[in-house]
């Protein structure tokens, strides 16, 4: 992998997205989430619309005066059963570059507790 992560807290149901990830995919306003068909990946990736599936990225966060946490009982417990997820604990996922650099792919499967 290339030092890309995401985190997930799962007792706060909160999602940690790592500046250098949003940065990579060239600093989008908006992003959404994607889980494969088998869930064993997570893909995020730039959605210019204004949506229930999407969020936005404050310029605070490319600004370096506050981090990305994005709140969601929902991804967070659907994966927590997904993949026999402890919900008192918090797992960091590796994540790949798409090569045209527009989106990034996270490894489920790959989580270790933190």
């Amino acid at each position: 992998m290339n030092g890309v992560y995401i985190s997930f807290y799962l007792k706060a149901n909160r999602i940690h997205i790592f500046v250098e990830t949003l940065r990579s995919m060239d600093s989008p306003r908006r992003i959404r989430f994607l889980i494969s068909e088998d869930g064993q990946v997570l893909l995020i990736h730039p959605y210019d619309k204004r949506g229930f599936t999407s969020h936005r990225i404050p310029q605070e966060v490319y600004d370096g005066k506050r981090s990305l946490e994005i709140s969601s009982y929902k991804l967070c417990t659907i994966l927590a059963e997904l993949h026999g997820w402890d919900l008192r604990c918090s797992y960091r996922v590796p994540g790949r570059i798409a090569a045209d650099a527009r989106s990034v792919s996270f490894f489920l499967d790959k989580a270790e507790a933190i």
